[in-house]
């Protein structure tokens, strides 16, 4: 017997504004998607999203940054589609190169968190909520994800006549924070705002919040933030060195704390400091 073909994975598409339709020093984030039909709509930063297919799969687009604390994206549904299968989230990003960008309603997998408007539930690490979290989404309806000031994921679903809020406890790593919305009902089409997301460089996030990540033993990450990263400011200041006759004698160190700091205090540099937050 010969072997069946092989899934050919979706053609990957990157969504960019036109040039000439906002000035130089106004920069929006691009919007990848695989499967799904992208195009700028409206206002700079506004795409328009349809999955016109279910042969191969979930239709997924994604935002090219993580979003951080405060900032959120928005989605309008257009058209339900067959059974109304759409679903807002953060996740870790997909690899372009590859054409692997989530190939799973967000939120399904460990990582995820995500909102779903076929029944109106939420998923985090692959785990449903127990408890309804609003109605069904209707055409029209508007549903907005983000991070609080605290990292916190929320989502706000908002209707003709009412508004669901939800907030999930304990902050969510900007790493797997990346804006994303999944389809799998044929003739679904949503409108993704992500004008609520800064096009920020990448570099500048904390080493676990970046493409750099994964870095090699012993390899610094310094060299590759800008000059006005907060790292770099934090790292320039602990090395700053005040003149001798500028420094005023302060309250000194008490005896009980000069013999409990070799057990509670350390001093490390901030190039060498862990990357790695616990949410």
């Amino acid at each position: 017997m010969s072997a069946a073909p092989e899934a050919q994975l979706p053609e990957l598409q990157i969504s960019k504004l036109p040039d000439g339709i906002h000035s130089e020093s106004e920069k929006f984030v691009e919007l990848m998607s695989a499967g799904a039909d992208l195009v700028p709509s409206g206002p700079a930063g506004v795409f328009s999203a349809s999955c016109p297919s279910m042969q191969n799969g979930v239709c997924t687009a994604q935002g090219s940054v993580p979003l951080s604390p405060g900032e959120s994206f928005k989605l309008r549904v257009l058209h339900l589609g067959t059974f109304g299968e759409i679903a807002i989230g953060l996740c870790a990003p997909g690899q372009a190169r590859e054409q692997t960008i989530n190939r799973d309603m967000v939120g399904w997998s460990r990582g995820e968190v995500g909102f779903h408007g076929g029944h109106g539930k939420s998923f985090v690490n692959g785990h449903a909520s127990k408890e309804q979290c609003s109605d069904r989404w209707s055409v029209g309806d508007e549903i907005e994800c983000g991070l609080t000031a605290g990292a916190n994921v929320y989502f706000k679903h908002a209707g003709e006549q009412f508004q669901h809020i939800l907030e999930m406890p304990g902050r969510w790593q900007i790493s797997l924070a990346y804006p994303t919305v999944t389809m799998r009902s044929r003739g679904s089409k949503v409108e993704i705002d992500l004008r609520g997301v800064e096009d920020k460089p990448l570099k500048d996030l904390l080493p676990h919040s970046g493409p750099d990540s994964s870095m090699r033993g012993g390899e610094s990450s310094a060299h590759l933030r800008s000059k006005s990263s907060a790292l770099t400011l934090l790292t320039s200041f602990k090395r700053t060195v005040i003149a001798e006759d500028e420094c005023q004698e302060g309250p000194g160190v008490t005896t009980l704390e000069r013999w409990l700091s070799p057990w509670c205090c350390q001093s490390i540099e901030v190039d060498q400091a862990p990357s790695t937050i616990v949410a």
